[in-house]
């Protein structure tokens, strides 16, 4: 089978290499294999395999076929199940690429493909790029009064994947609209629509600013807890609550590993402050920070790997 190659250059985008790390181990129909990756300065080069069984990019299935509603819920159900799966390996759909170049449609099966950036996705705003996408999928399958009617559920102030998808298959009625949102005006005009839907010059309104949490006696509970994320399954997540966490094969350890390379207790994690140490604890087969040897009580950082045995995990606060 033939392959092809896409390929994208960032500018001013920072390579994750947790991310990167976590991508690799997601095995899904629904992401495009990332080829190579290349950072030079400020520059990020990334490529991506294409099979012809991927379809064809949403940009020319839309110039050469009939877009229908079909195809818009498809990509909705598509990005709603891929949003949950990145979440169990510590990703957003904020890393996807909302293009319409890097969005692949098969018209067989309606399997969509996503290209996924190793970046960090802080303040990337993923469903408005999402709703850029959809307008334009919505202009090019459905008559004008159907766009009209969904208006209301086109606005990025109130934008839901979910609310929209329920739309599109019938089941969400016009009427449950947030009352918040302008209704369209009963007079129709076909080109005012087309405006409404595809301006980018729209300004974006300002996001509510949320209060922080005023910790009190009800709320002085929580807490961030640092994650162990298993490098060979990142689903496989562990949570540090305690000050000490002991690490090993007996059951009386808060991290369990039930492996051979494992001693039955192998390694703590220590809580001091706001900073975190690893020990050995006379282990048989070691443990290792970023594939150095721990000799002694060791100072670990946010993304460091840490490997207990032959168990590799990435340490995240």
């Amino acid at each position: 089978m033939n392959q092809s190659v896409i390929s994208t250059k960032l500018h001013e985008f920072v390579f994750d290499d947790i991310a990167y790390a976590m991508h690799q181990n997601i095995q899904l129909s629904s992401l495009l294999p990332l080829v190579t990756t290349l950072s030079e300065g400020d520059l990020l080069s990334l490529s991506y395999d294409v099979s012809h069984r991927r379809g064809l990019s949403l940009k020319n299935y839309i110039s050469d076929h009939k877009m229908d509603s079909k195809k818009v819920i498809r990509i909705l159900e598509s990005i709603i199940t891929l949003e949950s799966i990145l979440e169990q390996y510590m990703l957003t759909p904020a890393g996807l690429i909302f293009d319409e170049s890097f969005i692949f449609l098969n018209p067989e099966d309606n399997l969509v493909s996503w290209a996924y950036m190793p970046i960090e996705t802080k303040g990337i705003s993923w469903k408005a790029n999402l709703l850029r996408i959809i307008r334009g999928c919505l202009i090019e399958s459905f008559d004008t009064p159907d766009v009209n009617r969904l208006i209301p559920y086109l606005l990025e102030s109130s934008f839901s994947p979910e609310i929209l998808l329920k739309a599109l298959k019938g089941t969400e009625s016009i009427k449950s609209t947030p009352t918040t949102q302008p209704k369209p005006s009963v007079g129709f005009n076909s080109s005012l629509v087309k405006d409404f839907i595809t301006s980018k010059t729209r300004q974006k309104k300002p996001e509510a600013i949320s209060k922080p949490i005023k910790l009190t006696s009800r709320t002085s509970y929580i807490k961030r807890c640092p994650l162990l994320i298993s490098r060979s399954d990142p689903s496989l997540q562990y949570s540090l609550y305690y000050d000490e966490v002991l690490i090993g094969r007996e059951e009386n350890c808060d991290v369990l590993l039930n492996h051979p390379s494992v001693s039955r207790e192998h390694a703590r994690i220590c809580h001091v402050g706001t900073r975190y140490f690893l020990e050995d604890l006379s282990s048989t087969n070691g443990t290792k920070i970023n594939s150095c040897l721990l000799e002694h009580r060791t100072e670990i950082h946010h993304g460091e790997v840490i490997q207990i045995g032959d168990c590799e995990f990435v340490f995240l606060i």
